[in-house]
């Protein structure tokens, strides 16, 4: 299956990718963007879709096939997908070995759309990066009122690691930012404490960005 449209939310944790994801998947017009391409996730994801794949390209097609909705597909990437995912499977398909990533994105993805989504107050993104490592709750409804989960620990303050959770978050949004620029990439952009405001307005103008007819009011 070649969806319509395609697109790939760029994001760093704690910065509203998961509410931004969320409210495009519930319109039931822009797909069900997630995060497919952490690594050590793949069977994961194969198990839950109900596919097999023998090689990358087949993973991402499986992917593309079982997530499409409408003919969208949307995907979630951090930055850390492109150093331990993008920049070693694709150049194990001969066709893309060697090519730009961004080539390689316009072959796999069918020549996505990009949305960015930044975080103005980093030192709150880093504590709450902190929070979530500590407690292994990374969204607080599906975490606890859906799944019952129990935190794995009591969240405790810990300066050095927030830190050097903030200093890691700054190098990986800075990483998208030089990569759209070497890429002549410009990304519809969007800042979380802005989104998180205009949730519903923020959703349209996505969706009008990807292009996605939106239903009569």
């Amino acid at each position: 299956m070649t969806p319509e449209k395609t697109y790939l939310i760029c994001a760093t944790p704690r910065s509203g990718s998961y509410l931004l994801s969320y409210g495009l998947t519930r319109t039931e017009l822009a797909g069900n963007p997630d995060e497919y391409f952490q690594v050590r996730d793949f069977f994961t994801w194969t198990e839950r879709l109900g596919f097999k794949a023998g090689s990358f390209l087949e993973y991402v097609q499986g992917v593309i096939n079982a997530r499409t909705v409408a003919g969208v597909f949307g995907a979630k990437i951090m930055w850390d997908h492109m150093e331990n995912c993008f920049s070693v499977y694709p150049n194990k398909i001969p066709e893309l070995m060697g090519k730009p990533r961004h080539e390689q994105f316009d072959h796999l993805f069918n020549r996505p759309r990009y949305i960015f989504i930044t975080r103005r107050d980093k030192v709150r993104q880093a504590v709450s990066m902190v929070r979530a490592l500590q407690t292994q709750i990374w969204q607080v409804w599906v975490d606890i009122y859906e799944a019952k989960a129990q935190p794995a620990q009591q969240p405790y303050f810990d300066f050095d690691w927030i830190e050097g959770e903030y200093w890691n978050l700054l190098k990986a949004e800075q990483n998208w930012r030089d990569y759209f620029a070497a890429s002549g990439i410009e990304p519809l952009t969007l800042v979380y404490e802005e989104f998180a405001e205009r949730f519903e307005d923020t959703i349209t103008e996505v969706l009008r960005y990807l292009e996605i007819d939106l239903p009569p009011t």
